[in-house]
């Protein structure tokens, strides 16, 4: 006489390995099995894939964010004390404007339309005047025009899909 046993075969579930009671051998049991193993097992890679394609969107967006904030002490800064600040800084402010207090690329970015206008005024060399004390060399004014568009273009990217 053969005896009927039941074994207990381990299931994944969201919350761990929970045992249910199955005949061995069952066929139909054996492969329900085995495929809510392989979907909790596709269910999971699923969720790594994104979580690491996620993490590495935020990586690349605060990288940009660094170099545009390194570029803009080395490069936009150094601009701004030898050609704008003696008209447009905390003592004079020539035309209401006073970039004095724009000191890191964060603050420049939350100014989108006055750095628009500096970004016109340099870029067809209004500014500084002509009858300036000292007028910037060519590659200096491309330098600080390229950083002013690179960081409107970063803005953009970052702010793409807000209403």
């Amino acid at each position: 006489m053969l005896q009927s046993r039941c074994y207990s075969l381990p299931l994944l579930t969201r919350h761990g390995i929970v045992l249910q009671k199955m005949k061995p051998g069952s066929l139909k049991s054996d492969i329900r099995l085995c495929l809510d193993i392989i979907r909790h097992i596709v269910c999971g890679a699923a969720f790594l894939t994104v979580f690491m394609l996620i993490s590495r969107t935020v990586r690349a967006q605060d990288s940009g964010a660094e170099v545009l904030d390194r570029e803009f002490r080395s490069t936009v800064i150094p601009f701004l004390n030898a050609y704008c600040l003696d008209c447009h800084g905390r003592d004079q402010q020539e035309a209401k404007l006073n970039l004095s207090g724009y000191t890191t690329a964060g603050k420049v970015a939350s100014s989108h339309q006055i750095w628009e206008t500096v970004l016109e005024r340099i870029a067809s060399e209004e500014m500084p005047p002509e009858e300036a004390p000292r007028q910037p060399p060519a590659e200096h004014r491309k330098a600080v025009v390229a950083w002013i568009q690179s960081a409107r273009e970063h803005e953009a990217r970052r702010n793409a899909g807000d209403p």
